[in-house]
């Protein structure tokens, strides 16, 4: 039996691991890209960009906020944790608010645009929120990726929604969100994908 819980557990932490937040942000900006109409060469601008913005710089602020102490990613019963991860989702908001700005001074691109604008609006919302009540960043994150891909590449990618179950089992296996939790991401985030990709008209 317990051989069969540690299975159970390290299973959950590689879906956790796969549908990591930060991979699944960066893959649909990245992918937002490509779908967006613009020169080669500024496609390949954008992609150093947020692989930069995105990627690098968090992961540097990850790990040096680790070596003194922070924790980010804890079972429910670590309220400290709550707190403290609101200093990765202020990294990501900067880091997406730089890459607006830009847009706005050059030139819009859709759907980058959109997806830009509704990754800062649920990241925004989602700090507020965790700041008082943990809300799960996995559930939201994966149906922001989930709904995006969706809406960017329509209904022929509908599998995709399977990676929903999937986040929300591997949270509650590894006890670091409850029900209410999980639906409070996967809400949050329907609802922001809905309404930012119909306020640009890509729906």
């Amino acid at each position: 039996m317990q051989k069969q819980n540690n299975l159970l557990f390290k299973l959950a932490q590689f879906i956790s691991y796969i549908l990591d937040p930060i991979f699944l942000g960066l893959l649909i900006v990245v992918v937002s890209v490509f779908r967006s109409s613009m020169p080669s060469n500024l496609t390949m601008f954008w992609i150093i960009a947020i692989i930069v913005l995105n990627l690098f710089i968090p992961i540097l602020f990850y790990w040096y906020f680790t070596k003194q102490g922070f924790i980010f990613d804890a079972p429910l019963t670590n309220k400290r944790a709550q707190k403290e991860r609101i200093i990765i989702f202020i990294v990501f908001l900067l880091a997406i608010l730089v890459e607006i700005l830009f847009l706005l001074l050059t030139k819009i691109y859709q759907p980058l645009f959109a997806v830009l604008v509704g990754g800062v609006i649920t990241i925004f919302f989602g700090s507020i929120i965790s700041y008082y009540w943990k809300i799960s960043v996995h559930a939201s994150m994966t149906t922001f990726f989930v709904a995006m891909l969706i809406l960017l590449f329509g209904w022929s990618f509908w599998p995709a929604i399977f990676c929903l179950p999937l986040v929300f089992w591997s949270r509650l296996v590894l006890k670091r969100h409850t029900i209410s939790q999980l639906l409070a991401g996967f809400v949050l985030s329907l609802f922001i994908v809905i309404v930012t990709f119909s306020y640009f008209g890509l729906l």
